[in-house]
């Protein structure tokens, strides 16, 4: 991969410790945590967390993990198209 130009990816990432995620650009890797804490702008690394996937809410500006089907309605286009 040196000097490929490629993005990392959550498969690169894990590849070197399974708690390691690419970050949402990939650019580097970086530890999984909860889904509620990754504020990032615009949702970038708000893809998984510690505690599953995850999705973005441009209203409120908050990552949320999607938790046993409970909050699959508010997982929008738009919160996709953020992350």
């Amino acid at each position: 991969m040196k000097g490929s130009g490629a993005n990392l990816t959550d498969a690169t990432c894990t590849a070197y410790h399974s708690s390691c995620i690419a970050k949402g650009d990939g650019s580097a890797c970086m530890l999984k945590a909860a889904c509620s804490t990754y504020t990032t702008a615009g949702g970038v690394d708000c893809l998984t967390g510690s505690d599953g996937k995850c999705f973005w809410t441009s209203s409120s500006s908050t990552c949320t993990a999607i938790a046993s089907g409970t909050n699959c309605a508010t997982v929008v286009k738009a919160s996709l198209d953020d992350a």
